[in-house]
């Protein structure tokens, strides 16, 4: 079963995760995408009504999940094409603003959180992908977290008496051996959280934004300068140090931090 399949339970929560048809080995990252684009659209059309949290995409690890700057690289690619076929043509991964705070992901109007695992992580990181051939991509529209009630985001943990939600994320993992870094504010490009360096710190970041084809190696400039926003947490776990409201990619799949314990 891969990870992302863990018994459907999150902590305290429940996650019912889709996966697109299998990946064709035999064909680019972008033509997999665009076959499972009809189900995410579908997915997102009736995932606030049915409660449904996320959609994987999962990609062959062997060619993308065993270093995590070409992983972070894989992930843009799927983004990318994703955002390129945006119906209400906002194209979020074309914008200026990608690495700044701000930016969100989102399609047909509706922001999502993405959180990343692969097998380069190692086993004491909260994107440890426990075990798995693939490497996964998760994208949790934000409706997820208020169905939820995960709360906003906040710099503060309650380490010793966790009460809310997100105080119990943080402890699980910490218990487990996977803590993940938790930021003193809120206000922090989302886009950091997205593809999380092997080991975190100041400076640490993997800048899978960015196309190493491109001309002047900058994101593609769309339109308008992002407006600087706060977040509230995203993935919390990572939390999704965007300015978002929501748990993070690990706080929303804490449970792997507890599978196989």
């Amino acid at each position: 079963m891969h990870p992302l399949m863990f018994r459907k339970r999150i902590l305290f929560l429940i996650l019912i995760v889709f996966f697109p048809p299998y990946i064709h080995t035999q064909t680019t990252a972008e033509e997999n995408v665009i076959r499972s684009l009809p189900m995410f659209v579908k997915f997102l059309t009736v995932g606030a009504t049915l409660h449904l949290d996320g959609f994987v995409f999962a990609l062959p690890g062997d060619l993308f999940g065993q270093e995590v700057n070409r992983f972070g690289q894989a992930v843009r690619r799927v983004l990318k094409c994703i955002s390129d076929h945006d119906p209400r043509g906002f194209h979020c991964m074309n914008k200026s603003y990608v690495s700044k705070i701000g930016w969100s992901f989102e399609f047909d109007g509706i922001p999502v959180f993405v959180t990343t695992f692969a097998p380069c992580y190692p086993s004491n990181h909260a994107r440890y992908a426990f075990g798995a051939s693939e490497a996964f991509i998760l994208l949790q529209p934000m409706y997820s977290f208020a169905i939820h009630d995960i709360g906003p985001d906040t710099p503060h943990t309650n380490w010793d008496s966790p009460v809310s939600v997100r105080d119990k994320i943080r402890v699980a993992f910490k218990e487990n051996g996977r803590a993940y870094h938790v930021r003193d504010t809120i206000f922090y490009p989302a886009a950091h959280d997205i593809v999380k360096p092997l080991k975190e710190g100041v400076g640490d970041l993997v800048e899978w934004w960015v196309d190493p084809d491109s001309v002047d190696g900058e994101e593609e400039e769309e339109g308008d300068e992002g407006e600087e926003g706060e977040g509230e947490e995203g993935e919390e776990g990572e939390e999704g140090e965007s300015g978002e409201e929501g748990s993070s990619g690990d706080e929303t799949v804490s449970n792997e931090s507890k599978k196989k314990q």
